[in-house]
Protein backbone atom coordinates (compact mmCIF):
# COMPACT_ATOMS: atom_id res chain seq x y z
CA UNK A 1 0.00 0.00 0.00
CA UNK A 2 1.56 3.26 -1.20
CA UNK A 3 -0.80 6.04 -0.17
CA UNK A 4 -4.26 6.89 1.19
CA UNK A 5 -5.72 9.16 -1.51
CA UNK A 6 -8.90 10.05 0.38
CA UNK A 7 -10.47 9.08 3.68
CA UNK A 8 -13.96 9.75 5.01
CA UNK A 9 -15.64 9.10 8.33
CA UNK A 10 -19.23 7.89 8.14
CA UNK A 11 -21.89 7.42 10.81
CA UNK A 12 -24.24 4.46 10.44
CA UNK A 13 -27.95 4.46 11.30
CA UNK A 14 -27.22 2.72 14.61
CA UNK A 15 -24.79 5.46 15.63
CA UNK A 16 -21.59 3.45 15.05
CA UNK A 17 -18.76 5.00 13.07
CA UNK A 18 -16.69 3.66 10.20
CA UNK A 19 -13.90 4.83 7.91
CA UNK A 20 -13.92 4.53 4.13
CA UNK A 21 -10.75 4.96 2.07
CA UNK A 22 -9.55 5.37 -1.49
CA UNK A 23 -6.15 3.74 -1.64
CA UNK A 24 -3.21 3.66 -4.05
CA UNK A 25 -1.60 0.22 -4.28
CA UNK A 26 1.47 -1.34 -5.85
CA UNK A 27 1.81 -4.98 -6.87
CA UNK A 28 4.61 -6.99 -5.28
CA UNK A 29 4.67 -10.34 -7.10
CA UNK A 30 4.62 -11.92 -10.54
CA UNK A 31 3.13 -9.87 -13.39
CA UNK A 32 1.79 -7.30 -10.92
CA UNK A 33 5.20 -6.40 -9.51
CA UNK A 34 5.77 -2.64 -9.72
CA UNK A 35 2.34 -1.91 -11.20
CA UNK A 36 0.23 0.76 -9.52
CA UNK A 37 -3.56 0.64 -9.25
CA UNK A 38 -6.35 2.02 -7.06
CA UNK A 39 -8.93 0.67 -4.65
CA UNK A 40 -11.99 2.93 -4.29
CA UNK A 41 -13.53 2.18 -0.93
CA UNK A 42 -15.52 5.39 -0.60
CA UNK A 43 -19.04 4.68 -1.83
CA UNK A 44 -22.65 4.36 -0.73
CA UNK A 45 -22.00 0.70 0.11
CA UNK A 46 -21.06 0.29 3.77
CA UNK A 47 -18.85 -2.78 4.25
CA UNK A 48 -19.17 -4.06 7.81
CA UNK A 49 -15.97 -4.82 9.74
CA UNK A 50 -13.92 -3.12 7.03
CA UNK A 51 -10.48 -2.40 8.54
CA UNK A 52 -8.58 0.86 8.26
CA UNK A 53 -5.36 0.61 6.26
CA UNK A 54 -2.23 2.68 6.47
CA UNK A 55 0.81 3.24 4.27
CA UNK A 56 3.11 0.21 4.23
CA UNK A 57 0.43 -2.39 4.93
CA UNK A 58 0.50 -5.53 2.77
CA UNK A 59 -2.95 -6.60 1.62
CA UNK A 60 -4.64 -9.22 -0.54
CA UNK A 61 -6.28 -7.67 -3.59
CA UNK A 62 -8.70 -9.22 -6.07
CA UNK A 63 -9.15 -7.91 -9.61
CA UNK A 64 -12.75 -7.79 -10.84
CA UNK A 65 -13.48 -7.45 -14.55
CA UNK A 66 -16.60 -5.49 -15.49
CA UNK A 67 -18.96 -6.21 -18.38
CA UNK A 68 -17.06 -3.78 -20.61
CA UNK A 69 -13.68 -5.23 -19.68
CA UNK A 70 -12.67 -2.49 -17.24
CA UNK A 71 -10.81 -3.60 -14.12
CA UNK A 72 -11.81 -2.89 -10.54
CA UNK A 73 -10.01 -3.90 -7.38
CA UNK A 74 -11.19 -5.04 -3.99
CA UNK A 75 -9.10 -5.49 -0.83
CA UNK A 76 -9.87 -8.73 1.01
CA UNK A 77 -7.71 -8.02 4.03
CA UNK A 78 -4.20 -8.00 5.41
CA UNK A 79 -1.50 -10.44 4.36
CA UNK A 80 -1.07 -12.72 7.38
CA UNK A 81 1.24 -15.40 6.01
CA UNK A 82 4.09 -14.64 8.39
CA UNK A 83 2.08 -14.98 11.61
CA UNK A 84 0.16 -17.98 10.23
CA UNK A 85 3.41 -19.81 9.43
CA UNK A 86 4.77 -18.97 12.87
CA UNK A 87 1.65 -20.24 14.64
CA UNK A 88 1.64 -23.35 12.45
CA UNK A 89 5.24 -24.17 13.36
CA UNK A 90 4.56 -23.48 17.04
CA UNK A 91 1.43 -25.66 17.01
CA UNK A 92 3.25 -28.52 15.23
CA UNK A 93 6.18 -28.34 17.64
CA UNK A 94 3.89 -28.50 20.68
CA UNK A 95 1.93 -31.42 19.22
CA UNK A 96 5.11 -33.41 18.55
CA UNK A 97 6.63 -32.46 21.91
CA UNK A 98 3.54 -33.56 23.85
CA UNK A 99 2.33 -36.45 21.73
CA UNK A 100 5.66 -37.76 20.43
CA UNK A 101 5.05 -40.36 17.69
CA UNK A 102 1.28 -40.18 18.09
CA UNK A 103 1.42 -36.41 17.80
CA UNK A 104 3.48 -36.69 14.61
CA UNK A 105 0.95 -39.12 13.14
CA UNK A 106 -1.82 -36.70 14.09
CA UNK A 107 -0.10 -33.92 12.14
CA UNK A 108 0.12 -36.18 9.10
CA UNK A 109 -3.59 -36.95 9.38
CA UNK A 110 -4.39 -33.22 9.62
CA UNK A 111 -2.34 -32.54 6.48
CA UNK A 112 -4.15 -35.33 4.63
CA UNK A 113 -7.51 -33.94 5.80
CA UNK A 114 -6.59 -30.49 4.54
CA UNK A 115 -5.59 -31.87 1.15
CA UNK A 116 -8.82 -33.86 0.85
CA UNK A 117 -10.91 -30.77 1.60
CA UNK A 118 -9.05 -28.46 -0.78
CA UNK A 119 -8.25 -30.91 -3.60
CA UNK A 120 -11.33 -33.14 -3.55
CA UNK A 121 -14.36 -31.79 -1.67
CA UNK A 122 -14.23 -28.13 -2.75
CA UNK A 123 -13.40 -28.82 -6.44
CA UNK A 124 -16.16 -31.45 -6.69
CA UNK A 125 -18.70 -29.06 -5.18
CA UNK A 126 -17.60 -26.34 -7.60
CA UNK A 127 -18.08 -28.72 -10.54
CA UNK A 128 -21.66 -29.34 -9.44
CA UNK A 129 -21.44 -32.75 -7.79
CA UNK A 130 -23.99 -33.78 -5.18
CA UNK A 131 -23.06 -31.78 -2.07
CA UNK A 132 -24.28 -34.31 0.47
CA UNK A 133 -22.73 -37.32 -1.25
CA UNK A 134 -19.33 -35.67 -1.75
CA UNK A 135 -19.30 -34.39 1.84
CA UNK A 136 -20.05 -37.85 3.22
CA UNK A 137 -17.30 -39.44 1.12
CA UNK A 138 -14.84 -36.77 2.18
CA UNK A 139 -15.74 -37.12 5.86
CA UNK A 140 -15.39 -40.91 5.67
CA UNK A 141 -11.91 -40.68 4.14
CA UNK A 142 -10.78 -37.97 6.57
CA UNK A 143 -12.02 -39.76 9.70
CA UNK A 144 -10.57 -43.06 8.51
CA UNK A 145 -7.16 -41.46 8.01
CA UNK A 146 -7.24 -39.78 11.42
CA UNK A 147 -8.32 -42.91 13.30
CA UNK A 148 -5.98 -45.40 11.62
CA UNK A 149 -2.98 -43.06 11.66
CA UNK A 150 -3.37 -42.15 15.33
CA UNK A 151 -4.70 -45.45 16.77
CA UNK A 152 -3.21 -47.96 14.35
CA UNK A 153 -4.83 -51.06 12.83
CA UNK A 154 -6.67 -52.73 15.70
CA UNK A 155 -10.15 -53.83 16.73
CA UNK A 156 -10.86 -50.55 18.52
CA UNK A 157 -10.06 -48.52 15.40
CA UNK A 158 -12.08 -50.88 13.19
CA UNK A 159 -15.07 -50.58 15.51
CA UNK A 160 -14.78 -46.79 15.44
CA UNK A 161 -14.72 -46.77 11.62
CA UNK A 162 -17.75 -49.08 11.42
CA UNK A 163 -19.64 -46.85 13.87
CA UNK A 164 -18.79 -43.76 11.84
CA UNK A 165 -19.89 -45.40 8.59
CA UNK A 166 -23.19 -46.44 10.13
CA UNK A 167 -23.75 -42.94 11.51
CA UNK A 168 -22.92 -41.26 8.20
CA UNK A 169 -25.12 -43.69 6.29
CA UNK A 170 -27.94 -42.96 8.75
CA UNK A 171 -27.48 -39.23 8.24
CA UNK A 172 -27.50 -39.66 4.47
CA UNK A 173 -30.70 -41.74 4.52
CA UNK A 174 -32.36 -39.40 7.01
CA UNK A 175 -31.63 -36.30 4.94
CA UNK A 176 -32.81 -38.01 1.77
CA UNK A 177 -35.97 -39.25 3.46
CA UNK A 178 -36.76 -35.82 4.92
CA UNK A 179 -35.75 -34.03 1.69
CA UNK A 180 -33.24 -31.89 3.55
CA UNK A 181 -30.54 -30.08 1.61
CA UNK A 182 -28.35 -26.99 1.76
CA UNK A 183 -30.36 -24.74 -0.54
CA UNK A 184 -28.22 -21.65 -0.12
CA UNK A 185 -25.04 -23.46 -1.10
CA UNK A 186 -26.72 -25.18 -4.04
CA UNK A 187 -27.98 -21.83 -5.30
CA UNK A 188 -24.48 -20.39 -4.92
CA UNK A 189 -22.92 -23.24 -6.87
CA UNK A 190 -25.66 -23.12 -9.52
CA UNK A 191 -24.90 -19.42 -10.00
CA UNK A 192 -21.16 -19.92 -10.08
CA UNK A 193 -20.77 -17.18 -12.66
CA UNK A 194 -20.61 -14.92 -9.59
CA UNK A 195 -17.09 -13.70 -10.36
CA UNK A 196 -15.85 -12.75 -6.92
CA UNK A 197 -16.81 -16.12 -5.41
CA UNK A 198 -15.07 -17.98 -8.21
CA UNK A 199 -11.89 -15.97 -7.69
CA UNK A 200 -11.91 -16.56 -3.93
CA UNK A 201 -12.19 -20.35 -4.32
CA UNK A 202 -9.65 -20.54 -7.15
CA UNK A 203 -7.17 -18.40 -5.22
CA UNK A 204 -7.64 -20.51 -2.10
CA UNK A 205 -7.02 -23.76 -3.99
CA UNK A 206 -4.02 -22.24 -5.75
CA UNK A 207 -2.43 -21.12 -2.48
CA UNK A 208 -2.86 -24.60 -1.01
Amino acid sequence: MIDVIQQENIVRDDGSKAIQQNIKLEGLKNEWKGKEFFYYGISNIDVLSNPTYKVGDKVWVNEIKGENGESGYYIFGFVRRGIIYFLGILFSSLIIFIGRKKGFRLLISLAISFLIITKFIIPKIILGSNLLFISLIGCTIILSCIIYLTEGLNKKANLAIISILISLFGCFCGMKFCHLKSQRLEILVANFNCYWFKNIINSFIFLV
